[in-house]
């Protein structure tokens, strides 16, 4: 009894050793309790743990091939010692252990996906198929096991399995950056390949594709490669309104204002109902000061679709910079009422009121702001802003003043 005790103070002592990465400490403390309970299986796991830890491999194996001979069926020693023997491709070595591990949890999830990266490495996709899936039943909510079937399917060229699985790890998971890799990485091997399916064949060349490319492009800002896959597709498909649009907005992120301009006003000859391209060149010349130009395609917008909240605060912005203020307020109103939850709706036309020295309607737009998303910086920032100036009715600010802190925002 008295062994016991011992043995389990230092078997504390070894853990919090462990966790402050002390593998060395950890070794000396269960070295102790192996002389005290040699025959505790469990002792030989964790100091192989400790002896992994400190990069002895070596020594890691000796402990877990003795806690195997101490208890043959002591899944960790089988899993320590399995890890080990794939590091040094000692793969059959590893199966071995990896299945009598499973022999003896076969409940536990984590084994099966093992054994399956195992037959993966050794090229045995159908196995390691089988082996995930087993582990997919058993944990249906661990993206990583979907990630590693895909991984499966894709090495044998099973390439619409893969990407189900990606998509069900996307699924599971909308901000899993890996699974969108992948997932793009199969369908390009998909559209460059001649022997899948046909049904599954998309060429590089076709508009899909690349507008998805740009897509994708334009979505994490890399504007010069969404300007590349867009310019093929143009090139390929001459007269494709969205093509240009997007385009275009391409353009306008590298602040190519003018080719941003050109890019809409192409897409509006394709398609002269194309509400979109009016709104975003609407956006664009703004940027180059060109107001009324500005407010014209924003009205042509609304006109297409009055329904569309957006154009509102669109043609609100060049009005309000064009210093019309009673119209902007009116757009940012009629936005308002479209999309009443909206809290930066309530900014821009409390930053008209600001403007029009509305102070007490400014400040309730803004409270109203804050009411909606309490995390609305904005918000905050230009309420103590107009508070300031009401306070201070001999240090009102100047209008270039105003026009620096209500900038216009998309």
């Amino acid at each position: 009894m008295k062994n016991d005790e011992s043995s389990n103070h230092l078997v504390d002592a070894a853990a919090c050793a462990t966790e402050a990465g002390e593998y060395a400490k950890a070794v000396k403390y269960l070295t102790r309790a192996i002389k005290l309970s040699p025959r505790k299986e469990n002792l030989h796991v964790l100091r192989g743990k400790a002896h992994e830890g400190r990069g002895d491999l070596a020594r890691a194996m000796r402990d877990y091939t003795r806690a195997i001979s101490l208890k043959p069926a002591c899944s960790e020693a089988l899993l320590g010692r399995a890890h080990l023997s794939a590091l040094k491709k000692r793969h059959s070595q590893a199966l071995s252990d990896y299945t009598k591990a499973i022999a003896s949890a076969p409940r536990n999830a984590a084994l099966w996906a093992q054994r399956g990266t195992c037959h993966m490495t050794m090229r045995q996709f159908d196995d390691a198929v089988r082996d995930i899936t087993k582990a997919i039943s058993l944990d249906p909510h661990n993206t990583d096991y979907y990630l590693l079937r895909g991984n499966a399917h894709a090495r044998k060229r099973n390439f619409e399995a893969a990407l189900a699985d990606y998509e069900q790890a996307i699924d599971l998971d909308p901000m899993l950056v890996e699974a969108y890799e992948k997932k793009r990485t199969v369908q390009r091997v998909m559209d460059l390949t001649l022997d899948v399916p046909s049904s599954a064949v998309r060429p590089s060349n076709t508009l899909s594709f690349l507008l998805d490319e740009g897509d994708h492009y334009l979505r994490v800002k890399n504007f010069d490669k969404a300007i590349e896959y867009l310019t093929k597709a143009i090139k390929h498909h001459p007269r494709n309104k969205l093509a240009y649009s997007k385009r275009g907005t391409a353009y306008d992120g590298k602040k190519m204002y003018e080719k941003a301009v050109a890019d809409y006003t192409k897409a509006i000859t394709l398609d002269a109902n194309y509400a979109e391209a009016y709104d975003n060149r609407a956006y664009t010349r703004s940027k180059l000061g060109r107001f009324e130009e500005a407010i014209a395609d924003a009205t042509k917008a609304i006109a297409l679709d009055p329904a569309n909240k957006s154009y509102y605060v669109s043609r609100g912005h060049s009005l309000f910079w064009s210093r019309k203020f009673e119209d902007a307020l009116d757009d940012y109103s009629k936005a308002i009422t479209l999309d009443p939850h909206n809290s930066l709706y309530h900014v821009f036309r409390g930053n008209t009121y600001a403007r029009k020295k509305q102070f007490e309607k400014a400040v309730e737009d803004y409270e109203k702001a804050i009411e909606l998303d309490p995390t609305n910086i904005q918000a905050y920032e230009k309420k103590k802003n107009v508070e300031q100036v009401m306070t201070l009715e001999d240090d009102k600010p100047s209008n270039k003043k105003w026009d620096e802190q209500n900038k216009m925002y998309r």
